[in-house]
């Protein structure tokens, strides 16, 4: 049963990360949103009473490292972020930086937030992205 829920959570994911790069790709046409990176993808969603969550962080050529990755997730309650679950120090080597994992016990009914800092370097250059996305349960 394991299986089927991380292959659920999977296409969940990739879903929802084409629909997010297909919106990354015309914005880009628009007005670049950084120097270093190309794309970052949050994307997250509840299966089976777990939050599954996924980040992807795509540096331009060039980039050596993405590290000081920091990935919290929130559940919103009226204005107030209650601290679900948080992830630190990540980092990768290269232009692309991966993460998935599962939350157990997160309730539906509720908006959660995923957020991601993180700096990307970049031919000498560090630049440093702080992002989220929300999503309703």
């Amino acid at each position: 049963m394991k299986n089927k829920e991380r292959l659920i959570c999977s296409l969940l994911a990739v879903i929802i990360l084409m629909s997010t790069l297909v919106y990354t790709a015309f914005a880009s046409d628009i007005m670049p949103l950084w120097d270093n990176t190309y794309s970052v993808s949050i994307t997250h969603g509840l299966v089976d009473g777990k939050a599954c969550c996924n980040v992807e962080i795509i540096g331009y050529t060039g980039t050596s490292k993405i590290d000081n990755v920091t990935i919290t997730l929130y559940k919103k309650v009226g204005n107030a972020l209650i601290l679900i679950e948080e992830w630190e120090n990540l980092s990768a080597t290269g232009s692309k930086f991966r993460f998935y994992d599962e939350v157990d016990g997160v309730a539906s009914g509720y908006t959660y937030r995923l957020t991601v800092t993180a700096d990307v370097h970049r031919n000498g250059t560090v630049e440093n992205i702080d992002t989220y996305g929300d999503s309703a349960y």
